[in-house]
């Protein structure tokens, strides 16, 4: 049996999800447990109920103006929100609405994730940041019981259930996944008008479309680098994917030298290193699970960097590697995909993409091999990106510039004067012919010298033209 909650805004679903508490009395739990594997013994000796004197009642409703929605998933409702003070806004926020039920099991197995958050820092610049979180009862307008076989049960329920808060980093450009889907690779969302739809197929016709290297290494940095800060902290993701790489300003198609700050968000599913979880379960999407997970393995910083690897195959071909939709059956191709660059650089090529890099293809197949320890760590893939923007600025400071074709009026006077010559009765007909190719040759010029070169050019040809007058 699973349980379903409706609110009143019909916009809650349970689950597990990341908390960090705002409220002196759940830091009091914390001081009272020095570890993480106490949480839970702590919330079986205590009362089982959540005590009332950790909720902030009223909170949202005083000091937060709803804006929007900005996504759903399976276990929170993510809002735009501005936080207001005497009709003043202070600021535009992501507020994350998670139902945790009264269960102070379940509480405690939430605090978890308050000490691993507390190692982010300011320093951890591509890492999305948490500001503050609360608990408040709200209403609950249904709740229903779904059994196995579909049918629900009616149950008596409460007036109100304890949700958790999380007041975060707003990121006004979205997530990767939309700006890949839908504005890189022109697919249609089942939000867009018909004149919207049309002119994305009208455009998808005339342009070859994907991310230039610049920007695929762009996003790559941004990724590694948030990586490479969580790594240090000692924090295994766990649930990377596009979804939950946020960019901070909107994309802009036209400017293919750029592509906005990207940062990774939600630590949900986050772990310390060496600590044990389950596996597999429900953790992650499956599609982003390195083969090791799906074998029993314990998540690490490699399985991490596997996510990574497919987050950029996504990246470069907008689409994943996978032919079936079913769970088991993506398990599966899990296991049994080899990637290669040579495969890739032919995919991309019959996909009609814009041309990068190819060695591009080379990274993304070291970060998807099947074997961990031979997949590079964040360090090593910034090294690599690096090389790669060297040798992109390289071959274009060394590709000679093509330079418009000047024509100078002064020669051209000269040559008009030789042309003219030439129809008179002279001896020197046969070497005079050449000047006068040669003299034609140079009324034209590549290059920036075009000015200095003219001046050559008349004082050349004036003098032949002064000597054959002379003989004419």
């Amino acid at each position: 049996m699973s349980l379903v909650v409706y609110s009143q805004d019909r916009d809650l679903v349970p689950g597990e999800g990341q908390i960090v508490v705002y409220n002196q009395a759940y830091f009091e739990y914390l001081q009272a447990e020095d570890g993480y594997a106490g949480f839970e013994d702590g919330a079986r000796r205590r009362n089982s109920r959540i005590p009332e004197d950790i909720f902030v009642q009223g909170y949202y409703q005083r000091f937060f103006k709803q804006v929007g929605v900005l996504g759903n998933g399976s276990r929170a409702v993510v809002y735009k929100v501005k936080h207001m003070l005497l009709e003043n806004e202070l600021g535009t926020f992501a507020l994350k609405k998670i139902c945790i039920g009264d269960d102070m099991h379940w509480l405690y197995r939430c605090l978890k994730e308050v000490k691993l958050l507390n190692r982010l820092t300011e320093e951890s610049s591509h890492l999305i940041t948490y500001n503050h979180v609360w608990l408040e009862r709200c209403p609950v307008e249904s709740l229903i019981l779904t059994q196995n076989d579909g049918s629900s049960v009616n149950m008596d329920i409460p007036t109100t259930m304890p949700y958790m808060f999380i007041l975060q980093q707003f990121c006004r450009g979205g997530n990767l996944e939309d700006t890949i889907q839908y504005q890189v690779f022109n697919r249609i969302s089942g939000n867009e008008s018909r004149l919207e739809r049309r002119k994305k197929l009208l455009n998808h016709k005339k342009s070859r479309i994907g991310l230039t290297t610049r920007q695929i290494v762009s996003i790559a940095n941004d990724i590694a680098t948030g990586l490479k800060q969580l790594h240090s902290l000692r924090i295994i993701h766990r649930d990377l994917k596009p979804s939950n790489c946020l960019l901070l300003e909107e994309f802009d198609r036209s400017d293919t030298d750029k592509f906005p700050k990207c940062v990774i968000g939600d630590f949900g599913e986050s772990q310390l290193y060496g600590q044990l979880r389950d596996a597999t379960g429900s953790t992650g999407t499956v599609e982003f699970v390195a083969p090791e997970l799906t074998k029993g393995a314990q998540f690490s910083f490699k399985s991490d960097i596997y996510a990574f690897g497919m987050i950029l195959y996504f990246v470069i071909m907008g689409q994943l590697p996978f032919n079936s939709k079913d769970m088991s059956a993506i398990k599966h191709e899990i296991n049994e995909l080899s990637f290669s660059p040579e495969a890739m650089s032919k995919l991309h090529d019959s996909l009609d993409l814009a041309p990068i890099d190819p060695s591009l293809y080379n990274l993304v197949c070291e970060m998807l091999n099947h074997t961990p320890s031979l997949r590079p760590d964040s360090s090593q893939i910034e090294y690599q990106l690096n090389i790669i923007m060297k040798s992109i600025n390289k071959s274009i400071n060394q590709e000679p510039e093509i330079r418009p074709c000047y024509f100078r009026f002064a020669t051209l006077y000269a040559l008009l004067i030789a042309l003219t010559l030439t129809t008179l009765n002279h001896s020197h007909w046969n070497w005079w012919k050449y000047c006068v190719l040669f003299i034609t040759g140079l009324c034209f010029n590549h290059g920036q010298d075009a000015g200095n070169l003219d001046l050559l050019t008349v004082l050349i040809a004036s003098t032949i033209i002064s000597i054959i007058s002379m003989y004419a």
